[in-house]
């Protein structure tokens, strides 16, 4: 089995050599993909779900647009704009947690911001004004995206 895994590694210039990251040996116990099927198992399910939840939060908002507009006094479009707002951070922090990711590693670039992101959710749940809940639901998604960016690669590596 180490063979084969050997036999699937790219070919790298000499010149780049010095920046590969490698792991003493086939059987090394710290490259994932030595984990015991537990560990692996486990590393699934919990990214699966952080991944599942902050999903999760960019559409359970909708059912409350009209009970939020009617609670802080603006038109449901306004409150529309919170989903609008979640959805484009979505969208701007993969330019952040990719890179970040590649640099510092996947574990605490997952866990930090995804506990960000909650803080930002239970700001949007007390919020007293619907700017609070556009700003709050904004950070939310930028935060939250983090698991959705880097999730990927961690199932790629085990």
């Amino acid at each position: 089995m180490a063979s084969d895994r050997e036999d699937q590694k790219p070919k790298i210039d000499d010149q780049y050599r010095d920046h590969l990251v490698t792991f003493d040996g086939p059987d090394d116990p710290p490259n994932p993909m030595n984990w015991p099927f537990s560990k692996k198992f486990i590393t699934t399910i919990s990214y699966g779900l952080t991944t599942c939840w902050i999903t999760l939060a960019s559409a359970i908002f909708a059912a409350a647009i009209e009970p939020v507009s009617a609670e802080l006094n603006v038109n449901t479009e306004t409150s529309a704009a919170a989903t609008s707002l979640l959805v484009f951070g979505f969208g701007l922090g993969p330019l952040v947690w990719g890179p970040l990711s590649e640099l510092y590693g996947q574990k605490w670039l997952i866990l930090i911001p995804y506990f960000i992101a909650a803080i930002f959710a239970f700001g949007t749940a007390t919020a007293k004004d619907i700017q609070t809940v556009l700003i709050t639901r904004f950070f939310s998604g930028l935060f939250g995206s983090a698991p959705i960016t880097i999730t990927g690669g961690v199932m790629a590596d085990i």
